[in-house]
């Protein structure tokens, strides 16, 4: 997710783009001690079992099934989005013409997959780790590119200096999709 900022911050111009940013990182920190006293208070270790303390066997069920959408919907977005930018960082390279979006997409699906084959957050520290750090390396490659070339011009690629309110509402998603760890809290409490 956090390769998709520098392209929301240039979709929402800097007043905006900062603006969200923040609002995203308050809301991420405020709602994650507030998620984190509901567990320490129930003893729940998983938003299932903090959907049971707080609703019963429904609430249990729902929770599930609200959690279980949010990590497809969520996986789905980031695939997509890291497709068209690896389609976009690529584009005009030889060895990539015949590479569709839709296949860039299957490359991040198998980058992905070794994360997914770690067995708890416990183990995940290293890839954790690495992934913070190839996500700030991305950000000040972004940066890198602004600093040294300047804003994209009209005629050689896309013009950020304008934006609308639908490039706006869809950014301000993709800044929340940033911030959707959300999803692991209790389980990374827990551990």
């Amino acid at each position: 997710g956090g390769t998709q900022l520098g392209y929301a911050m240039g979709q929402m111009g800097w007043a905006w783009g900062t603006a969200w940013l923040a609002f995203s990182a308050y809301s991420t920190w405020l709602s994650g001690h507030l998620i984190a006293d509901m567990v320490v208070r129930t003893g729940a270790g998983s938003f299932p079992e903090l959907g049971d303390a707080a609703w019963g066997a429904r609430g249990r069920w729902l929770v599930v099934a609200l959690q279980w959408s949010g990590y497809y919907l969520g996986a789905v977005a980031q695939i997509a989005y890291m497709g068209a930018s690896w389609d976009q960082t690529f584009r005009g390279q030889a060895w990539a013409a015949g590479v569709c979006q839709w296949q860039w997409m299957g490359v991040t699906a198998l980058c992905l997959w070794p994360f997914m084959m770690v067995p708890s957050f416990t183990a995940f520290q290293g890839l954790a780790l690495f992934s913070s750090l190839a996500a700030v390396f991305l950000t000040l490659v972004y940066l890198g590119q602004i600093a040294a070339f300047g804003p994209y011009a009209a005629g050689g690629g896309p013009c950020y200096d304008q934006w609308t309110t639908v490039t706006m509402l869809t950014n301000v998603c993709n800044m929340a999709f940033t911030f959707s760890g959300h999803g692991t809290f209790p389980e990374q409490i827990r551990e």
